[in-house]
């Protein structure tokens, strides 16, 4: 029966296989076969490498689940550090930031109501506006009173 492998043994695994490839690639060029751009391809490789086993360790299922563990403490901690301070706010009598959010909710809604209001009567009034235009005819004068 196969036993699973501890965690940190995958994670030292993964690192010591990222040195030995540091290792052997450094190794790979001989004395009398230098490229004038070693370091270059050396500085390669390294990047290419780390990079590999960095995406390959976040993407483990391991690292994401303590993510999203870390991730959810976080917005726990968060809720309750708000609810307290809210609490202290009104057990000193004051105002909390929850209670002016909704205040500033209450008066938002106020306000689009309020300006749709006005846009509905707007709309009523420009149709109430065409049909009492009763078009002038140019050629024609209007008459003067007499006197």
């Amino acid at each position: 029966m196969d036993m699973p492998t501890p965690d940190y043994q995958q994670f030292t695994r993964m690192w010591l296989d990222f040195a030995s490839k540091m290792v052997t690639s450094a190794t790979n060029t001989s004395a009398t076969s230098i490229p004038a751009d070693v370091a270059k391809q050396l500085r390669d490789t390294y990047f290419q490498a780390l990079s590999q086993y960095t995406e390959e360790y976040m993407r483990s299922p391991q690292f994401l689940a303590m993510m999203k563990q870390t991730t959810e403490a976080t917005v726990a901690m968060r809720q309750q550090t708000n609810e307290f301070l809210a609490q202290a706010h009104h057990a000193m009598g004051g105002l909390a930031r929850p209670d002016i959010d909704s205040l500033l909710m209450a008066v938002r809604r106020c306000e689009t109501r309020v300006l749709d209001k006005l846009d509905e009567l707007s709309s009523r009034i420009d149709t109430l506006e065409v049909d009492m235009k009763v078009p002038v005819p140019s050629d024609e004068k209007p008459a003067r009173k007499s006197k």
